[in-house]
Order: C-alpha cells, then sequence, then structure tokens
C-alpha cells in the first residue's frame, strides 16, 4: 500500500507499519508527541529507523489509525492519505 504521511512529504510504499514511542522526538519534534506510526519498505533491514507516517499523543490515537490503516487495506484500497479518514 501506498501512504502519504501525515506532513504530506512523503509517500511511502509500506511492507510493515508498526506503533512506535517516539522516545527523543526521533520520529516527529511536535510536543507532546509521544507515539508514532512508523513504516517500512521490503528491502528495508530490521535495524533501520523506518519512515514516520504520523505522529499522536497517546498510543490509543495512534493505534486506531492503524487500525484505519486496515480497514482501507481490506476494502481492496491501494493509497492511504494519513488523517483524512
Amino acid at each position: 500500500m501506498y501512504i502519504l504521511s501525515e506532513d504530506r512529504k512523503s509517500i511511502i510504499h509500506a511492507a510493515v507499519i508498526t506503533v512506535e514511542r517516539n522516545s527523543l522526538g526521533l520520529y516527529s519534534d511536535k510536543k507532546g508527541m509521544k507515539y508514532a506510526l512508523v513504516a517500512k519498505t521490503s528491502g528495508q533491514d530490521h535495524g533501520d529507523m523506518g519512515y514516520a507516517l504520523g505522529a499522536y499523543a497517546t498510543e490509543e490515537e495512534a493505534v486506531f489509525e492503524l487500525e484505519r490503516i486496515m480497514s482501507a487495506i481490506e476494502a481492496g484500497h491501494e493509497t492511504y492519505r494519513m488523517g483524512q479518514y
């Protein structure tokens, strides 16, 4: 699935998407954003940081967005815009 990041600056062909703790502001420098959705591409090493799709104040908000992405995949969509649904 191709995903347009929340900041609208990247399109990622995601193979794996995970909820990650935004420790030290690695995925977002926005104040209060403690979690991030992070995508990795099919050729990326497990040790690579990945691409931030969006940042969230709580883990629940990040999981909710991940569930919306899953619903789009189940519906057969090939693209997804972060924060648009």
